[in-house]
């Protein structure tokens, strides 16, 4: 047994690069504490407890089937005894002989033994002596590791290492996981099999890439690691300073779906590049206000619509109907309109409707108001100079309103013009009638009063 230790103690000096030590336990042997924390005699390791503080939390579980050891660095299998075929090598009944451990190993890759973890064959391989070793926790037994440790499926009895006895070459060293103690077996036997393989060091240096199709996507990375991001103006997005393993990909937005909602990518020893997303507008536009003049006095009537999508307006639609038009009328304007001509006078209605290129339809939004007549002929009153000189008979008398009036006419029958009249044509205001335009005296005549040409 002294002979046994001493080679155990040879080997851990020589092949445990993963342990670091503090400053002040500089003099003290390259290893880690035991575990063991009940002292029985004075200055003993449970007195003592020299060698390498174990971390808190000793274990990591990286939800690929992976744990992480952060005493050591080390990855180990999370299933401890896992019983699927890999490399050839069929292990249903658990247990392998030392030859057979060695290529099941040496074969193992993400997707095996609940692995997502992105490896793949020649990654994982059977722990040398030291590193089964250093899973024991010599406080404790029935099993001998750490408490609240995260591993499943550990048997109690020994697990294969790497190590070959330097004497007995057909012998290899093997540890008891219920009790710690350590021993050498014939490699005919037949022990478990508990693989491992090195951590990242260093920078973790893959990245994953790909795009969203739409700018201010929130881009959340899951799996392996944990982060988020916001796509660029052109959709793409990345993450950097990734280790190896899996990953899940999934884009949000408000008022966009995604296709597909999330997407798995397997990190191995390359960046990686996600298919695009494709994301659909599911969000209508929203009209905030439509705002029509007060007193208009024409039946075109300047129109000023504020609308919003999170896409952009692809469309207008203005009617004096309030039926609901489907997107593909002929009504629609991919221009803004700036003026509505409405059918007649008096209190009149708005409906306005926008849509995206998407094809989602805002709700509708309306605005009122009442036309008054710029021209008068009896009791009928008319949108403009020229809609009552059309309707008026020779010998009539046309009266118009004190107002600015953007036309010109061509006088062909006999008539009379009275200008300078208020909205209500109950009185005059002693200011002439405007015609911004050319008046033209054809083959009829005008009988002028209160008209000024400008």
């Amino acid at each position: 047994m002294q002979r046994l230790f001493l080679i155990l103690f040879t080997v851990f000096i020589h092949h445990s690069p993963f342990l670091i030590l503090h400053s002040a336990q500089a003099a003290q042997a390259l290893v880690p504490e035991t575990g063991q924390t009940a002292s029985y005699g004075v200055r003993d390791d449970g007195d003592l407890r020299p060698g390498v503080a174990w971390p808190d939390p000793r274990f990591t579980d990286n939800g690929n089937g992976t744990i992480t050891d952060n005493l050591t660095g080390l990855i180990w299998l999370q299933n401890a005894n896992c019983t699927d075929t890999v490399g050839g090598i069929t292990k249903a009944g658990g247990s392998l002989s030392w030859d057979n451990a060695l290529t099941w190993c040496n074969n193992l890759s993400s997707g095996k033994c609940g692995l997502s973890d992105g490896s793949s064959a020649g990654q994982w391989r059977l722990p040398n002596v030291v590193e089964l070793k250093s899973l024991i926790d010599l406080q404790r037994v029935h099993p001998g590791l750490p408490s609240g440790h995260p591993f499943g499926s550990v048997v109690a009895w020994v697990y294969w290492s790497s190590s070959t006895h330097a004497t007995y070459k057909n012998y290899a060293w093997d540890v008891d996981m219920d009790s710690g103690f350590v021993s050498k077996r014939i490699k005919g036997s037949r022990d478990y099999v508990w693989p491992v393989r090195i951590g990242t060091s260093g920078p973790l240096n893959y990245s994953i890439s790909g795009n969203t199709s739409v700018a201010g996507a929130t881009v959340t990375l899951s799996g392996a690691a944990n982060a988020t991001t916001t796509s660029a103006a052109d959709g793409t997005y990345s993450f950097s300073s990734l280790s190896a393993g899996s990953y899940t990909v999934t884009p949000t937005l408000a008022g966009y779906t995604f296709t597909p909602p999330s997407q798995t990518v397997t990190v191995t020893n390359q960046n990686a590049t996600v298919p695009a997303f494709t994301a659909t507008d599911i969000a209508p536009p929203v009209i905030n206000s439509v705002t029509l003049p007060s007193s208009p006095i024409t039946c075109i009537i300047p129109v000023t619509i504020d609308a919003t999508d999170n896409a952009g307006i692809a469309g207008y639609y203005l009617s004096e109907n309030d039926a609901t038009p489907a997107i593909g009328d002929p009504g629609w304007s991919a221009t803004l309109p700036t003026n509505f001509t409405f059918a007649g006078l008096g209190t009149r209605t708005l409906y306005v409707w926008v849509k995206d290129a998407a094809g989602n339809l805002s709700a509708r939004s309306s605005a009122s108001v009442t036309i008054v007549g710029v021209a008068k002929i009896g009791a009928v009153e008319y949108c403009s100079l020229n809609a009552a000189y059309n309707a008026a008979s020779s010998g009539d008398t046309i009266w118009t309103l004190d107002a600015l009036l953007n036309e010109s006419l061509t006088v062909n029958k006999l008539l009379k013009l009275i200008g300078s009249y208020d909205l209500t044509y109950s009185g005059r205001t002693g200011n002439p009638t405007a015609l911004k335009g050319i008046l033209t005296i054809g083959t009829g005549s005008l009988n002028v009063d209160g008209l000024a040409v400008r």
